[in-house]
């Protein structure tokens, strides 16, 4: 997968020069350093070999934490503005703590992303992270409806009793956080301007993975071309290989 993403990013740089293109991995154990045999971290840094071809190793805490000095004081309002939230409950949501926190942050920043550069490619996570991920951002639409009727009750109250309706930074939170989901939810499924490769091996096991793993995609619209098939091995007169090859053909029939 890793690899696959690397030699992906290393063959697009190379035949477009003047398009800016990030290579970012948002697989919490990170392997893309080792692939160009460096260090990597949060910040971008150059390939040595392309100048157009940025390498990026995401750090979904440090991600956490710029939202929350950006965001804490909209997201405390907004909490707040829910009568079922007691107090203990709006600093749980505030700490951003609650399951699936690291693929929200990525999904966020994936709308920052294609703001900056020509071309995206993701090192994803495995197969079921990188599904949660992936349905996250009609997940989270679905909270802002939550919390855009909170803010609508609230300012429903101000207007009986104050005789004004004001617009404050949790209403502009709200806003800014849609405009980036809606974005990023079509972005997903545009077929002319994103691809999910899939990267496998021709054995059973790993085959009925990916078969469950193309039905998933293919449920949430997500558009998938390619298919890239690793170890295969050929017959070739050595009998182990040819003992193998034959063990794998049931499997690259089906894929």
């Amino acid at each position: 997968k890793t690899t696959t993403a690397a030699a992906s990013a290393l063959l697009l740089a190379g035949r477009y020069p003047a398009k800016r293109i990030l290579l970012v991995s948002t697989d919490p154990a990170h392997s893309l350093g080792d692939s160009f045999d460096g260090k990597l971290s949060d910040a971008p840094i150059r390939s040595d070999s392309h100048p157009n071809l940025f390498l990026r190793e995401f750090d979904a805490a440090a991600a956490i934490e710029a939202f929350k000095d950006n965001h804490g004081r909209a997201i405390k309002l907004m909490a707040d503005r829910g009568a079922s939230f007691d107090r203990e409950d709006i600093n749980r949501f505030f700490d951003l703590s609650f399951p699936g926190i690291d693929e929200v942050m990525a999904v966020l920043e994936l709308a920052e992303w294609v703001n900056q550069y020509d071309t995206v490619l993701i090192d994803t996570a495995p197969a079921g992270h990188t599904l949660s991920m992936l349905k996250l951002p009609a997940t989270l639409k679905k909270w802002l409806g939550v919390f855009a009727l909170m803010g609508e009750k609230h300012h429903l109250l101000e207007e009986h009793f104050a005789g004004r309706r004001s617009h404050d930074e949790a209403d502009s939170f709200v806003e800014t956080l849609d405009n980036q989901l809606t974005r990023v939810n079509n972005l997903l499924h545009n077929a002319r301007e994103t691809e999910f490769v899939v990267v496998t091996n021709p054995e059973e096991m790993v085959v009925d993975e990916t078969d469950r793993l193309l039905q998933a995609l293919s449920a949430l619209k997500i558009p998938v071309r390619t298919l890239v098939i690793n170890r295969v091995s050929e017959a070739s007169g050595c009998p182990y290989c040819d003992r193998r090859s034959a063990r794998q053909n049931p499997s690259m029939e089906r894929l």
